[in-house]
């Protein structure tokens, strides 16, 4: 039931109505108004929405508090900078919006924003940043009741099948070897990258603990994997001599670290570019090696078990139902596709 209040402000001078709103199964909910017709009409809106069981109390956060948490407590250091940095654009744009009140028109506007400045595929990774702070902000904070980027459409992006190469790989190896900047670093990120079939946050995060030199494997935590669930990357020949040459060397506990060495590096893309003009190789992204790799794998004639667990894909959901492979079945295939494409 709804009470009505009057009440004075400023020495008596001012009046204000306070509509006070009392329902089983909810906490009592207040809220002060200059017009009684003001305080009438939010006073039955509330009433209505708490027996129907469709209120939404707004918790006061806004998005940018959301995405300052979300930075802090769920994406930790090492994972996806880009993906930050996109939070961070919708900050400047939407941040002083209380999470309830954002509505999905107002995030498409900004959606075709960034698509006429950059392209469609941008954009569609911009949404997936900010949906990704509203669903950590609904599941696990339950500051908010909806994510409204469940109803924003995406823009049908080109599916990319751009695979290197053997002679493309060499000269790409080749011209990062020759690198002006950190050579070994940029030829080993990338050898990395062909021999394992990893994403490049997981390359640019790791650290010397999590391998295990005897098998020739990388022991990625769920903390680093897009997935959100462990994973071993397999390693062999010449990524494994020079990976042990940089590791006798090291004196930072992450295996390239940044110019601070505070942290891990937070990009190779320059570098990774000159070494593709270099190579006079064109349309190849650092996701392209991934494909690469995988499709290398795939020729090998594997099954798609196997070249899941080679991946970390998390799709296949019937193939995970009945089949559990071992992560030592991959190590000597792993081992024979380097050996064969690589030397």
């Amino acid at each position: 039931m709804a009470t009505l209040q009057k009440y004075s402000v400023k020495n008596g001078k001012e009046k204000r109505w306070r509509a006070i709103v009392r329902i089983t199964g909810y906490p009592d909910l207040s809220k002060s108004f200059l017009l009684k017709s003001q305080a009438k009409t939010w006073a039955e809106k509330v009433e209505y929405q708490m027996r129907a069981g469709i209120f939404k109390r707004d918790s006061g956060k806004t998005v940018a508090d959301a995405i300052d948490r979300w930075i802090k407590e769920v994406s930790p250091i090492g994972r996806d900078e880009d993906r930050k940095q996109r939070a961070r654009w919708w900050k400047t744009r939407v941040g002083h919006y209380r999470l309830n009140q954002l509505s999905p028109a107002e995030i498409a506007q900004y959606r075709d924003e960034k698509a006429k400045e950059t392209s469609g595929t941008t954009a569609n990774a911009y949404l997936s940043a900010l949906s990704a702070v509203y669903g950590v902000a609904v599941r696990r904070w339950h500051w908010c009741e909806g994510n409204p980027l469940q109803r924003v459409e995406r823009f049908k992006g080109i599916i990319r099948e751009r695979v290197l190469s053997d002679d493309e790989c060499m000269r790409l190896l080749q011209a990062c070897e020759s690198a002006p900047r950190a050579a070994d670093e940029v030829y080993l990120a990338v050898l990395l990258s062909l021999n394992t079939a990893a994403r490049r946050r997981e390359i640019m995060s790791l650290r010397w603990e999590w391998i295990d030199w005897e098998l020739g494997t990388i022991h990625l935590p769920e903390s680093i994997t897009k997935t959100s669930k462990k994973r071993s990357l397999v390693f062999a020949g010449k990524a494994k001599h020079v990976l042990l040459k940089r590791f006798e060397n090291s004196q930072s506990e992450w295996v390239f670290p940044s110019p601070t060495g505070e942290g891990p590096v937070h990009d190779m893309r320059t570098a990774f570019e000159r070494a593709l003009r270099e190579a006079n190789i064109d349309g190849v992204c650092w996701h392209d090696l991934r494909r690469t790799a995988a499709t290398w794998f795939a020729e090998e004639g594997e099954s798609d078990s196997n070249l899941q667990l080679y991946t970390g894909h998390r799709d296949r959901k019937m193939l995970d139902r009945y089949s559990y492979p071992s992560e030592t079945i991959i190590i000597p295939k792993v081992h024979r596709m380097i050996e064969r494409r690589l030397g």
